[in-house]
């Protein structure tokens, strides 16, 4: 396993610039090449941008991201203190119809279902957890 890195910042959109850098950076460090690099910092903007507008519903609060390399894949963990949820609530999006026939919202987790290999949440005792990992992307 490589050494964890980790990221602490405030719930706020303008930090996201930030998180892109620190994500590219390790994956840079851990030589992930490009396209994945891309699918993996999509993936994560998509999941913190959720947790400030969803988990903290724009408030304040902290993210804090650790991300590692083992047996060749690469792992990212969020942990938040915001409002939790239910997968089984979200619906699934209708990604074929007609943009008039789609609601609104709904992409973001199909979104890091199709970048990442795994997705897995879990809250527990306050504090919310959202776990991807992508195969195969470390030499």
């Amino acid at each position: 396993m490589s050494s964890m890195r980790e990221l602490r910042i405030e719930a706020d959109l303008a930090n996201l610039v930030t998180v892109a850098e620190f994500v590219s950076v390790c994956c840079e460090q851990w030589r992930i090449d490009e396209s994945n690099i891309h699918k993996i910092q999509l993936a994560i903007d998509e999941a913190v941008t959720n947790i400030i507008e969803h988990a903290y519903n724009g408030g304040d609060g902290e993210i804090v991201l650790r991300c590692w390399i083992a047996a060749h894949h690469f792992y990212v963990k969020l942990l938040d203190r915001g409002e939790g949820f239910e997968q089984e609530d979200v619906i699934q999006p209708n990604i074929t119809g007609s943009l008039a026939e789609r609601d609104v919202g709904g992409l973001g987790l199909y979104f890091m279902r199709q970048l990442m290999d795994e997705v897995h949440f879990e809250s527990h005792e306050g504090v919310n957890t959202l776990q991807m990992v992508k195969h195969s992307v470390a030499p």
